[in-house]
This record gives structure tokens, C-alpha cells and sequence, in this order.
């Protein structure tokens, strides 16, 4: 049996998200809008290689990924996944 989808909501990792406007309660302030969204490299031995030989932005980042880097794409969608924010958000900010 499967259920309609409320309206402003998407499925993500087999679970429903708001897909729009992301307004979330902070105690004692109000509401907060938005969330930060980072993607950090660490770097290793191989990746400080590359970088002293010049190795292209993309080589870097295939390598960074190989070695647990998550994207800013998989970081926001892994926000939104968590009911942290929406996916409009991320979509927008990581186009």
C-alpha cells in the first residue's frame, strides 16, 4: 500500500523531507533559517603529493573523495536527510 506524498515533501534515503522553505524553531530566539553546508578536505600524504606536483583540481578531488572527502552536495543532502534542511536549499546553494 503506498500513501500520498504531503504536499512540499520528497523522498530522501527512504524517508519524506520538506523539499521547500526550511524555518526551524530555536529555543528562546525564534526561528532560524539555513544551516551551514561544508565540505572539508583533509590532507594526506598522497593528496600533499599531487598538490606540490600541480595535479589537476579534478585529480584532487577524485583522490579526496577515494579517501572519505564527502562532498558539499552529499554533506547538504546528508542535512537534508536528517530533517536539518531542505532539499531547495541545498539544490540552490550547491549548484
Amino acid at each position: 500500500m503506498s500513501f500520498p506524498m504531503p504536499e512540499g515533501m520528497v523522498v530522501l534515503d527512504g524517508r519524506a523531507v520538506p523539499a521547500g522553505e526550511a524555518v526551524f524553531p530555536v529555543a528562546d530566539y525564534g526561528v532560524q533559517s539555513g544551516v551551514g553546508v561544508f565540505e572539508i578536505m583533509e590532507v594526506s600524504e598522497s593528496l600533499r603529493e599531487r598538490i606540490i606536483h600541480s595535479a589537476p583540481i579534478s585529480e584532487l578531488r577524485a583522490q579526496a573523495i577515494q579517501e572519505g572527502m564527502s562532498t558539499l552536495r552529499l554533506s547538504g543532502l546528508m542535512k537534508v536527510r536528517d530533517g536539518v534542511t531542505t532539499l531547495d536549499e541545498i539544490v540552490r546553494e550547491t549548484m
